[in-house]
């Protein structure tokens, strides 16, 4: 009930916005994109013209790594304790290959500092691109040399130590026609970021929707997700395939190969190749990489212990894993429970009718809600 209220809530925003049929009007944004706690994986970055990030994570191979992709990366300055200070920081970044800068002017830190910032920025870095962040509070000094301007609480309202609610429809209208007034219409960009609770991802793109129709650049972040959600949602298409090698000498004939690549690439999806035999498991995050994995062995690894803990750390990463054949790794309790699987030492006498840990049986399907369900029976084919 409460899902289906914040989609008619954000449904009557957009209606009350009168932005309906305004598609072309967001055709002129480019997709912007915000990290303040962690780094962007670079196999989503490439897909954005711009990111900011906070200092924290402003590192040189990072900074190098964007710029070769040709993505613009924008620094959100803290504040200095001194005026030499935050030029030390404008000259620093801009070395490290920083082309714009916030200025955040909401933060107490900065006060009237803001302004003097402004000017430190147009004189140090002169062609950097600066980004005025709460210019509904603070308006910034001169805006022929903004690149843009950053609001946040658009549609939400933030309150200490309570989660964030819809503000009333009325006051997400007035803000906005002051960004449009004020900005838009002076051909100043508008980027709006907002936050939402976990297993909001589906809302979260109905939001970006909705800024984007307002000529708004959307950036909304979703807790529990690794990337936010702007004009564009990078989603990966690749699925790693494992095979052991040793087992299937030949690519071409083995199981993996004939029986997964054509179901994964009739559903889009393209399978890379991967022999734990010789290549190894790989490391890092999978997610910004593939949409999921899938292993189809004949027996156990020579590696079962290591391969168990690799794959159950995959699984606590929230990557997709389909296991075909061979479970290939040790099956310790650990791993059993977190596939849902459980151990029997009982003899097994035909018939046997496998069962999942729920209760139902591998006839029938079974959800965390609502149970056991029976899906519908396939009918052979005819044959003359």
């Amino acid at each position: 009930m409460r899902a289906f209220l914040s989609s008619l809530w954000l449904i009557l925003s957009l209606a009350v916005l009168g932005v309906a049929g305004q598609v072309e009007g967001a055709t002129g944004l480019k997709p912007i994109a915000f990290f303040d706690q962690r780094a962007p994986s670079l196999h989503s970055a490439r897909w954005w013209k711009e990111v900011v990030l906070a200092p924290p994570l402003v590192d040189k191979t990072l900074l190098a790594s964007l710029r070769d992709l040709g993505v613009a990366v924008t620094v959100a300055l803290p504040p200095g304790p001194s005026d030499a200070a935050r030029e030390t920081a404008v000259r620093q970044f801009s070395a490290e290959g920083a082309t714009g800068f916030v200025i955040d002017a909401c933060r107490p830190a900065f006060g009237a500092d803001a302004d003097a910032l402004f000017a430190l920025i147009r004189r140090v870095a002169p062609k950097a691109r600066i980004h005025w962040r709460c210019p509904d509070r603070r308006a910034p000094p001169e805006l022929s040399a903004l690149a843009g301007v950053i609001v946040e609480g658009l549609f939400t309202a933030v309150e200490p130590n309570r989660p964030r609610l819809p503000k009333p429809l009325p006051a997400i209208q007035e803000q906005t026609a002051l960004l449009r007034a004020r900005y838009v219409d002076k051909g100043i960009p508008v980027a709006a970021v907002e936050w939402l609770p976990t297993g909001r991802l589906a809302e979260a793109r109905l939001l970006a929707q909705s800024l984007a129709l307002a000529r708004v650049t959307p950036f909304i972040h979703v807790e529990g997700e690794r990337e936010g959600v702007g004009l564009i949602e990078p989603v990966p298409r690749k699925i790693l395939g494992l095979y052991n090698r040793a087992e299937d000498d030949f690519l071409p004939f083995s199981l993996l190969h004939r029986m997964a690549a054509l179901p994964l690439e009739y559903l889009g999806y393209t399978l890379e190749y991967r022999d734990v035999d010789k290549q190894g498991l790989p490391s890092g995050d999978l997610r910004d990489q593939y949409a999921g994995v899938v292993s189809w062995f004949v027996g156990p690894l020579s590696f079962p212990l290591e391969y168990g803990e690799w794959l159950t750390r995959q699984l606590d990463a929230g990557v997709r894993v389909a296991i075909l054949g061979s479970l290939g790794a040790s099956p310790t309790p650990a791993l059993l429970d977190r596939l849902g699987l459980a151990a029997s030492r009982r003899p097994l006498v035909a018939p046997v009718t496998p069962t999942l840990r729920c209760g139902c049986s591998l006839q029938t399907k079974c959800d965390s809600k609502i149970g056991c369900f029976r899906s519908r029976p396939t009918t052979p084919a005819k044959t003359k």
